[in-house]
Protein backbone atom coordinates (compact mmCIF):
# COMPACT_ATOMS: atom_id res chain seq x y z
CA UNK A 1 0.00 0.00 0.00
CA UNK A 2 1.09 4.08 -0.40
CA UNK A 3 2.24 4.96 2.88
CA UNK A 4 0.83 8.09 4.30
CA UNK A 5 3.90 9.88 4.18
CA UNK A 6 3.59 13.05 1.39
CA UNK A 7 5.33 16.12 0.05
CA UNK A 8 3.94 18.78 -2.15
CA UNK A 9 6.03 20.76 -3.75
CA UNK A 10 5.29 24.59 -5.38
CA UNK A 11 1.43 23.59 -5.28
CA UNK A 12 0.51 26.64 -7.14
CA UNK A 13 3.11 25.71 -10.48
CA UNK A 14 1.26 25.32 -13.75
CA UNK A 15 2.73 21.31 -14.43
CA UNK A 16 2.09 19.19 -11.82
CA UNK A 17 3.89 15.80 -11.84
CA UNK A 18 2.47 13.24 -9.26
CA UNK A 19 5.64 10.71 -8.02
CA UNK A 20 6.03 7.85 -6.26
CA UNK A 21 8.76 6.58 -5.03
CA UNK A 22 10.09 3.20 -2.73
CA UNK A 23 12.82 4.64 -1.15
CA UNK A 24 14.04 7.87 1.25
CA UNK A 25 17.01 8.26 -0.92
CA UNK A 26 14.65 8.82 -4.16
CA UNK A 27 12.02 10.36 -2.03
CA UNK A 28 14.75 13.04 -1.23
CA UNK A 29 16.17 13.17 -4.54
CA UNK A 30 12.92 14.29 -5.84
CA UNK A 31 11.86 16.32 -3.13
CA UNK A 32 14.84 18.47 -3.89
CA UNK A 33 14.55 18.13 -7.48
CA UNK A 34 11.08 19.34 -7.57
CA UNK A 35 11.29 22.17 -5.18
CA UNK A 36 13.89 24.29 -7.28
CA UNK A 37 11.96 23.21 -10.96
CA UNK A 38 10.75 26.41 -12.49
CA UNK A 39 6.42 26.12 -13.76
CA UNK A 40 6.64 22.19 -11.86
CA UNK A 41 4.69 21.50 -9.10
CA UNK A 42 5.08 18.16 -7.70
CA UNK A 43 2.84 15.78 -5.21
CA UNK A 44 5.55 12.79 -3.87
CA UNK A 45 4.36 9.94 -1.89
CA UNK A 46 6.76 6.94 -0.84
CA UNK A 47 5.33 3.62 -1.08
CA UNK A 48 4.64 0.75 -3.26
CA UNK A 49 2.10 0.59 -6.48
CA UNK A 50 1.20 -2.80 -6.21
CA UNK A 51 -2.10 -3.17 -4.31
CA UNK A 52 -2.37 0.49 -4.26
CA UNK A 53 -5.74 1.97 -4.02
CA UNK A 54 -5.06 5.60 -3.67
CA UNK A 55 -7.23 8.61 -4.87
CA UNK A 56 -3.93 10.05 -4.95
CA UNK A 57 -3.32 8.40 -8.68
CA UNK A 58 -6.36 9.46 -10.27
CA UNK A 59 -6.44 13.01 -9.45
CA UNK A 60 -7.44 15.71 -12.11
CA UNK A 61 -4.43 17.99 -11.27
CA UNK A 62 -2.17 15.76 -12.08
CA UNK A 63 -0.12 16.39 -15.62
CA UNK A 64 2.62 13.85 -15.42
CA UNK A 65 2.95 10.49 -13.70
CA UNK A 66 6.55 9.45 -12.08
CA UNK A 67 6.26 5.81 -10.73
CA UNK A 68 9.61 3.92 -9.25
CA UNK A 69 8.76 0.41 -9.92
CA UNK A 70 10.22 -3.40 -8.63
CA UNK A 71 10.59 -4.83 -11.85
CA UNK A 72 10.76 -8.24 -10.48
CA UNK A 73 7.95 -7.81 -8.62
CA UNK A 74 4.99 -9.51 -11.04
CA UNK A 75 2.31 -7.53 -9.01
CA UNK A 76 3.86 -4.05 -9.18
CA UNK A 77 3.88 -4.58 -13.01
CA UNK A 78 0.83 -5.47 -13.14
CA UNK A 79 -0.69 -2.43 -11.18
CA UNK A 80 1.81 -0.66 -13.62
CA UNK A 81 0.02 -1.87 -16.69
CA UNK A 82 -3.42 -1.09 -15.07
CA UNK A 83 -2.43 2.92 -14.45
CA UNK A 84 -1.05 2.95 -18.32
CA UNK A 85 -4.14 1.98 -19.34
CA UNK A 86 -6.09 4.57 -17.39
CA UNK A 87 -4.43 6.87 -18.05
CA UNK A 88 -3.52 6.31 -21.91
CA UNK A 89 -3.48 9.15 -24.02
CA UNK A 90 -4.20 11.41 -21.17
CA UNK A 91 -1.37 11.69 -18.62
CA UNK A 92 2.08 10.41 -19.65
CA UNK A 93 3.68 7.92 -17.27
CA UNK A 94 7.52 7.94 -16.54
CA UNK A 95 8.87 5.02 -14.55
CA UNK A 96 11.99 5.29 -12.31
CA UNK A 97 14.09 1.34 -11.49
CA UNK A 98 16.73 0.24 -9.96
CA UNK A 99 19.20 -1.61 -12.16
CA UNK A 100 16.60 -2.49 -14.95
CA UNK A 101 17.52 -5.23 -17.37
CA UNK A 102 17.55 -4.94 -21.24
CA UNK A 103 14.57 -6.85 -21.49
CA UNK A 104 13.15 -5.16 -18.66
CA UNK A 105 13.87 -1.66 -20.51
CA UNK A 106 12.00 -3.22 -23.38
CA UNK A 107 8.81 -4.55 -21.51
CA UNK A 108 7.98 -1.09 -20.08
CA UNK A 109 9.02 0.45 -23.11
CA UNK A 110 6.11 -2.08 -24.55
CA UNK A 111 3.66 -1.04 -22.05
CA UNK A 112 3.30 2.52 -23.29
CA UNK A 113 5.70 4.41 -21.00
CA UNK A 114 6.78 7.51 -21.47
CA UNK A 115 10.58 7.02 -20.51
CA UNK A 116 12.64 5.03 -17.76
CA UNK A 117 14.25 7.56 -15.34
CA UNK A 118 17.93 5.82 -14.05
CA UNK A 119 18.49 5.44 -10.25
CA UNK A 120 19.71 6.74 -8.12
CA UNK A 121 17.80 9.96 -9.32
CA UNK A 122 19.61 13.13 -10.43
CA UNK A 123 18.07 16.94 -10.98
CA UNK A 124 18.80 16.69 -14.74
CA UNK A 125 17.67 13.05 -15.91
CA UNK A 126 14.38 13.93 -13.57
CA UNK A 127 13.16 17.27 -15.17
CA UNK A 128 14.33 16.80 -18.96
CA UNK A 129 12.39 12.97 -18.73
CA UNK A 130 9.60 15.06 -17.64
CA UNK A 131 9.93 18.28 -19.80
CA UNK A 132 9.90 15.81 -22.95
CA UNK A 133 6.78 14.15 -22.20
CA UNK A 134 4.88 16.90 -21.49
CA UNK A 135 6.06 18.35 -24.80
CA UNK A 136 5.20 15.21 -26.13
CA UNK A 137 1.20 15.79 -25.03
CA UNK A 138 1.37 19.49 -26.06
CA UNK A 139 2.66 18.14 -29.42
CA UNK A 140 0.11 15.51 -29.47
CA UNK A 141 -2.56 18.15 -28.78
CA UNK A 142 -1.45 20.79 -31.09
CA UNK A 143 -1.66 17.36 -33.35
CA UNK A 144 -5.72 17.03 -32.45
CA UNK A 145 -6.22 20.92 -33.15
CA UNK A 146 -5.20 20.62 -36.86
CA UNK A 147 -7.17 17.51 -37.39
CA UNK A 148 -7.40 17.15 -41.28
CA UNK A 149 -10.89 17.12 -43.25
CA UNK A 150 -12.70 13.46 -43.30
CA UNK A 151 -14.57 12.53 -46.63
CA UNK A 152 -16.64 9.40 -45.90
CA UNK A 153 -18.16 7.83 -49.40
CA UNK A 154 -21.44 5.66 -49.01
CA UNK A 155 -23.15 3.53 -51.69
CA UNK A 156 -26.96 4.33 -52.43
CA UNK A 157 -26.77 0.62 -53.72
CA UNK A 158 -24.19 -1.68 -54.79
CA UNK A 159 -21.95 -1.36 -57.68
CA UNK A 160 -22.98 2.64 -57.68
CA UNK A 161 -19.20 3.39 -58.52
CA UNK A 162 -18.13 4.72 -54.98
CA UNK A 163 -14.92 3.36 -54.78
CA UNK A 164 -14.41 4.83 -57.97
CA UNK A 165 -15.34 8.20 -56.83
CA UNK A 166 -13.25 7.67 -53.48
CA UNK A 167 -10.41 6.61 -55.66
CA UNK A 168 -10.57 9.24 -57.85
CA UNK A 169 -11.18 11.77 -55.17
CA UNK A 170 -8.12 10.74 -52.63
CA UNK A 171 -6.19 10.89 -56.40
CA UNK A 172 -7.19 14.73 -56.88
CA UNK A 173 -6.53 15.45 -53.37
CA UNK A 174 -3.35 14.39 -53.31
CA UNK A 175 -2.25 16.21 -56.49
CA UNK A 176 -3.51 19.11 -54.75
CA UNK A 177 -1.23 18.92 -51.89
CA UNK A 178 1.82 18.64 -54.19
CA UNK A 179 3.66 16.99 -51.08
CA UNK A 180 3.46 12.89 -50.74
CA UNK A 181 1.74 11.28 -47.47
CA UNK A 182 -0.69 14.67 -47.08
CA UNK A 183 -3.59 12.24 -48.42
CA UNK A 184 -4.50 9.00 -47.07
CA UNK A 185 -7.83 7.19 -48.68
CA UNK A 186 -9.24 4.30 -45.91
CA UNK A 187 -10.52 1.11 -47.67
CA UNK A 188 -12.82 0.28 -44.84
CA UNK A 189 -14.85 -1.98 -46.85
CA UNK A 190 -14.19 -5.49 -44.98
CA UNK A 191 -15.36 -7.66 -47.34
CA UNK A 192 -15.58 -6.45 -50.93
CA UNK A 193 -12.79 -3.43 -50.76
CA UNK A 194 -10.91 -3.27 -54.32
CA UNK A 195 -9.27 0.35 -53.99
CA UNK A 196 -5.79 -1.63 -53.79
CA UNK A 197 -6.83 -2.79 -57.04
CA UNK A 198 -7.74 0.18 -58.70
CA UNK A 199 -4.09 1.98 -57.95
CA UNK A 200 -2.18 -1.45 -58.30
CA UNK A 201 -1.28 -1.63 -54.84
CA UNK A 202 -0.43 -4.31 -52.62
CA UNK A 203 -3.16 -5.09 -50.74
CA UNK A 204 -1.60 -8.14 -48.45
CA UNK A 205 -1.24 -5.32 -45.44
CA UNK A 206 -3.60 -2.84 -44.71
CA UNK A 207 -6.45 -2.60 -42.14
CA UNK A 208 -5.71 -6.79 -41.63
CA UNK A 209 -2.48 -5.68 -39.64
CA UNK A 210 -4.02 -3.18 -37.98
CA UNK A 211 -6.68 -5.04 -36.23
CA UNK A 212 -4.63 -6.77 -33.59
CA UNK A 213 -2.63 -3.65 -32.74
CA UNK A 214 -5.62 -1.37 -32.14
CA UNK A 215 -4.53 -0.69 -28.56
CA UNK A 216 -1.41 0.64 -29.38
CA UNK A 217 -2.39 2.57 -32.25
CA UNK A 218 -0.58 5.68 -33.51
CA UNK A 219 0.55 8.00 -36.26
CA UNK A 220 3.71 5.83 -36.88
CA UNK A 221 2.44 2.60 -36.98
CA UNK A 222 -0.50 3.99 -39.44
CA UNK A 223 1.61 5.44 -41.81
CA UNK A 224 3.75 2.09 -41.53
CA UNK A 225 1.42 0.10 -42.67
CA UNK A 226 -0.11 2.85 -45.57
CA UNK A 227 0.74 1.44 -49.14
CA UNK A 228 2.39 4.26 -50.90
CA UNK A 229 0.92 5.17 -54.62
CA UNK A 230 3.45 6.51 -56.83
CA UNK A 231 0.73 10.08 -56.77
CA UNK A 232 1.82 10.47 -53.01
CA UNK A 233 -1.33 9.08 -51.97
CA UNK A 234 -1.10 6.34 -49.15
CA UNK A 235 -3.74 3.82 -49.30
CA UNK A 236 -4.77 1.62 -46.34
CA UNK A 237 -5.98 -1.38 -47.88
CA UNK A 238 -9.24 -3.63 -47.24
CA UNK A 239 -8.25 -7.22 -46.04
CA UNK A 240 -7.17 -9.94 -48.86
CA UNK A 241 -9.95 -12.06 -47.79
CA UNK A 242 -13.61 -11.86 -47.02
CA UNK A 243 -13.58 -10.25 -43.21
CA UNK A 244 -16.68 -10.21 -40.94
CA UNK A 245 -17.76 -6.54 -40.67
CA UNK A 246 -18.27 -6.91 -36.51
CA UNK A 247 -14.20 -7.46 -36.73
CA UNK A 248 -14.07 -3.70 -36.40
CA UNK A 249 -16.01 -1.86 -33.55
CA UNK A 250 -16.89 1.59 -32.91
CA UNK A 251 -14.26 2.35 -30.46
CA UNK A 252 -12.10 1.05 -32.96
CA UNK A 253 -13.31 2.81 -36.09
CA UNK A 254 -13.14 6.15 -34.44
CA UNK A 255 -9.67 5.21 -32.67
CA UNK A 256 -8.46 4.62 -36.84
CA UNK A 257 -10.43 7.68 -38.52
CA UNK A 258 -9.17 10.32 -35.61
CA UNK A 259 -5.64 9.25 -35.95
CA UNK A 260 -5.58 9.05 -39.97
CA UNK A 261 -6.78 12.78 -39.44
CA UNK A 262 -4.02 13.89 -37.03
CA UNK A 263 -1.20 12.36 -39.89
CA UNK A 264 -3.07 13.74 -42.49
CA UNK A 265 -4.61 16.52 -44.03
CA UNK A 266 -7.29 14.87 -46.15
CA UNK A 267 -8.80 11.50 -44.84
CA UNK A 268 -11.40 9.80 -47.27
CA UNK A 269 -12.67 6.97 -46.40
CA UNK A 270 -15.16 4.06 -48.61
CA UNK A 271 -17.01 2.42 -46.53
CA UNK A 272 -18.95 -0.96 -47.48
CA UNK A 273 -22.45 -0.95 -48.34
CA UNK A 274 -24.27 -1.72 -44.72
CA UNK A 275 -25.28 -0.18 -42.08
CA UNK A 276 -23.08 -1.02 -38.74
CA UNK A 277 -22.51 0.54 -35.18
CA UNK A 278 -19.07 1.25 -36.66
CA UNK A 279 -20.02 2.21 -40.13
CA UNK A 280 -22.53 5.18 -38.30
CA UNK A 281 -19.48 6.33 -36.31
CA UNK A 282 -17.14 6.73 -39.11
CA UNK A 283 -19.82 8.66 -40.80
CA UNK A 284 -20.30 10.65 -37.82
CA UNK A 285 -16.33 11.60 -37.58
CA UNK A 286 -17.06 12.56 -41.06
CA UNK A 287 -16.52 16.36 -41.99
CA UNK A 288 -18.24 15.56 -45.27
CA UNK A 289 -20.35 12.71 -46.21
CA UNK A 290 -20.67 11.78 -50.54
CA UNK A 291 -23.49 9.65 -51.14
CA UNK A 292 -22.70 8.31 -54.93
CA UNK A 293 -25.54 7.18 -56.84
CA UNK A 294 -27.09 6.37 -60.40
CA UNK A 295 -30.10 7.76 -61.62
CA UNK A 296 -31.98 4.47 -61.87
CA UNK A 297 -35.24 3.95 -60.49
CA UNK A 298 -34.25 1.68 -57.64
CA UNK A 299 -31.00 3.76 -56.88
CA UNK A 300 -33.38 6.80 -56.37
CA UNK A 301 -35.27 4.56 -53.92
CA UNK A 302 -32.45 3.56 -51.82
CA UNK A 303 -30.70 6.79 -52.21
CA UNK A 304 -33.93 8.27 -50.08
CA UNK A 305 -33.23 5.11 -47.99
CA UNK A 306 -29.99 6.18 -47.08
CA UNK A 307 -30.84 10.09 -46.56
CA UNK A 308 -34.01 9.27 -44.36
CA UNK A 309 -31.94 7.02 -41.93
CA UNK A 310 -28.58 9.43 -41.83
CA UNK A 311 -31.80 11.59 -40.35
CA UNK A 312 -33.10 8.61 -38.12
CA UNK A 313 -29.46 7.97 -36.87
CA UNK A 314 -28.49 11.67 -35.61
CA UNK A 315 -26.41 12.23 -38.76
CA UNK A 316 -28.54 15.16 -40.54
CA UNK A 317 -26.47 17.83 -39.19
CA UNK A 318 -23.41 16.00 -41.42
CA UNK A 319 -22.57 17.71 -44.60
CA UNK A 320 -24.38 15.81 -47.53
CA UNK A 321 -23.04 15.91 -51.14
CA UNK A 322 -24.87 13.71 -53.64
CA UNK A 323 -22.65 12.53 -56.34
CA UNK A 324 -24.66 11.58 -59.52
CA UNK A 325 -22.24 8.85 -60.93
CA UNK A 326 -22.19 7.42 -64.87
CA UNK A 327 -24.79 10.35 -66.00
CA UNK A 328 -25.39 11.23 -69.76
CA UNK A 329 -26.22 15.05 -69.69
CA UNK A 330 -28.41 16.34 -72.57
CA UNK A 331 -26.78 18.76 -75.04
CA UNK A 332 -30.11 21.08 -74.33
CA UNK A 333 -32.21 21.67 -71.68
CA UNK A 334 -32.10 20.20 -68.01
CA UNK A 335 -31.71 16.52 -67.80
CA UNK A 336 -34.84 14.41 -66.24
CA UNK A 337 -32.52 11.94 -64.92
CA UNK A 338 -30.91 15.15 -62.61
CA UNK A 339 -34.38 16.36 -61.59
CA UNK A 340 -35.61 12.76 -61.08
CA UNK A 341 -32.11 12.41 -58.17
CA UNK A 342 -32.89 16.01 -56.48
CA UNK A 343 -36.62 15.23 -56.22
CA UNK A 344 -36.04 11.59 -54.27
CA UNK A 345 -33.00 13.27 -52.40
CA UNK A 346 -35.30 16.20 -51.66
CA UNK A 347 -31.92 18.52 -52.32
CA UNK A 348 -29.86 19.60 -55.24
CA UNK A 349 -27.30 17.66 -56.94
CA UNK A 350 -24.70 20.04 -58.17
CA UNK A 351 -21.78 17.18 -59.03
CA UNK A 352 -22.48 14.94 -62.50
CA UNK A 353 -19.83 12.11 -63.36
CA UNK A 354 -20.70 11.61 -67.00
CA UNK A 355 -20.46 7.88 -68.01
CA UNK A 356 -17.68 6.58 -69.50
CA UNK A 357 -17.49 3.28 -69.25
CA UNK A 358 -14.54 2.44 -71.12
CA UNK A 359 -12.06 4.44 -70.15
CA UNK A 360 -12.95 3.76 -66.33
CA UNK A 361 -12.72 -0.18 -67.05
CA UNK A 362 -9.53 0.38 -68.57
CA UNK A 363 -7.71 2.23 -65.93
CA UNK A 364 -8.86 -0.14 -63.26
CA UNK A 365 -7.85 -2.99 -65.60
CA UNK A 366 -4.57 -1.03 -65.27
CA UNK A 367 -4.32 -0.07 -61.25
CA UNK A 368 -3.97 3.91 -62.59
CA UNK A 369 -6.60 6.66 -61.77
CA UNK A 370 -7.99 8.16 -64.61
CA UNK A 371 -5.28 11.15 -63.58
CA UNK A 372 -2.64 9.07 -65.52
CA UNK A 373 -4.51 7.19 -68.52
CA UNK A 374 -5.26 10.28 -70.37
CA UNK A 375 -8.67 9.43 -70.49
CA UNK A 376 -11.93 10.16 -69.19
CA UNK A 377 -11.30 14.27 -69.36
CA UNK A 378 -14.86 14.95 -68.24
CA UNK A 379 -14.98 12.45 -65.50
CA UNK A 380 -11.74 13.92 -64.40
CA UNK A 381 -12.81 17.86 -64.23
CA UNK A 382 -16.16 16.96 -62.30
CA UNK A 383 -14.07 15.06 -59.43
CA UNK A 384 -11.11 17.83 -59.39
CA UNK A 385 -14.63 20.17 -58.27
CA UNK A 386 -15.88 17.74 -55.66
CA UNK A 387 -12.63 18.05 -54.08
CA UNK A 388 -12.34 21.92 -54.69
CA UNK A 389 -15.79 21.73 -52.22
CA UNK A 390 -14.61 19.45 -49.77
CA UNK A 391 -11.21 20.56 -49.53
CA UNK A 392 -12.55 24.05 -49.04
CA UNK A 393 -10.26 26.18 -51.52
CA UNK A 394 -10.01 26.66 -55.17
CA UNK A 395 -7.69 24.76 -57.19
CA UNK A 396 -4.26 25.61 -57.69
CA UNK A 397 -3.24 27.48 -61.19
CA UNK A 398 -1.52 24.08 -62.54
CA UNK A 399 -4.55 21.84 -61.69
CA UNK A 400 -7.25 24.11 -63.26
CA UNK A 401 -4.97 23.95 -66.27
CA UNK A 402 -4.44 20.52 -66.94
CA UNK A 403 -7.91 20.41 -66.30
CA UNK A 404 -9.32 22.38 -69.36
Amino acid sequence: MIAARSRAVHPHAMKTAAVLVRSEEAYEAVTTALTSADGLAGRVRLGRLAGADDPWLDDGATDVLVLDIDMGDTGELAALTGVIERFRNRIPVLVTARQPTVEGMRALLRLGIADLIPQPIRRADLLAAVADALAAVRGAQAARRRRGRVVATMKATGGAGATTVAVLLASALARRERNAGRVCLLDLDLQFGSAGFHLDLDSKAGIAELVPAFDRLDGALLRGTMARHGSGLDVLPAPAAVTPLETLTPEMALALIETAASEYEHVVIDLPHAWTAWTRAALGAADTILLVLQATLPALRHARRQVETLREEGLGAVPLVPVLNRFAPRVFGRNPELRDAEKALGCEVRYHLPSDYRAVTEAVEAGAPLFDTGRGRAIVREVRRIAEAVAGTPAAAGDAAEAA
